[in-house]
């Protein structure tokens, strides 16, 4: 309960019966987003009498509809099984959100530094066809990459499950916490109107390949061998490939007899484009 008190109403001014009178204060706001959930009381009293016992003079009767708030969205960017993804690559995630009480149909999603997204980011619509596209939209004031969502009509009514879409992860982790966290901007088209905005903290990590080492000569403009070692878990299939990225200083020719395979057996082949 906020009182509010002065030395005097202010008089009306010759002509108007019913001034009115603005106030202006600081609230918390409570996490009830409908408006109709959080009303306003407005009560007017006398000023006292000797006794000190104020007398009510007028009420709203709490009919004043509070305000409309944002509704706390949830959101989880997932790669299982350990939400780790390589470095500069093109990955697929799925993405999970509760609208909770909201029903947007446009979705601004927004990558942590260094992420990005391909123009056409969707790559499953999820269980009922809840989303329709994602594209691409832009890079924001921060220096983010953000994609634009759109939902099936009607909006989103539930959580959403197996909701994939593609991205483009950096070559390491942002070198804050803060700059790992995913956010999400949910929202009515038709208004305009921001209707939800929830953030993933944790989102993903870049894992590098573990045992990658490069080893070349160190002497200047002299033609040498170039050894590249690395390991992984995964089976690389037919038709695989494996790509070394190296500064546009060095000039490499690795086709034909330049090629060693070393360890790596069956019909392999390199070519530098």
């Amino acid at each position: 309960v906020a009182q509010l008190r002065g030395t005097a109403m202010q008089m009306t001014v010759p002509g108007f019966e019913n001034p009115s009178y603005e106030v202006s204060c600081s609230v918390r706001t409570p996490n009830l987003p409908r408006a109709e959930d959080s009303n306003f009381r407005i009560d007017l009293q006398t000023p006292g009498s000797a006794s000190g016992k104020q007398l009510p003079l007028n009420t709203n009767d709490g009919r004043d509809v509070g305000f409309r708030l944002v509704e706390n969205v949830q959101l989880k960017m997932s790669k299982p099984p350990s939400n780790e993804a390589p470095p500069m690559a093109e990955v697929d995630v799925e993405m999970k959100l509760d609208p909770r009480s909201t029903k947007p149909d446009e979705l601004y999603l927004m990558a942590p530094l260094l992420f990005n997204f391909t123009e056409d980011c969707l790559v499953r619509r999820g269980t009922g066809d809840v989303i329709k596209s994602c594209q691409f939209w832009r890079m924001d004031a921060s220096g983010r990459a953000v994609a634009r969502i759109l939902t099936k009509a009607g909006g989103l009514t539930a959580a959403t499950d197996y909701v994939v879409i593609r991205i483009i992860t950096p070559g390491d982790n942002p070198a804050e916490a803060k700059d790992k966290v995913w956010f999400i901007d949910a929202r009515e088209s038709a208004t305009g109107m921001q209707v939800g905005w929830g953030e993933d903290p944790a989102g993903l990590s870049i894992r590098q390949m573990s045992g990658a080492q490069v080893v070349f000569s160190g002497v200047p403009q002299v033609s040498g061998q170039m050894s590249v070692q690395f390991y992984s878990p995964e089976k690389v299939d037919e038709g695989g490939k494996i790509r070394v990225i190296y500064p546009r200083s060095i000039v490499i020719l690795c086709d034909g007899a330049f090629f060693n395979g070393v360890s790596v057996e069956g019909d392999v082949t390199c070519y530098n484009n």
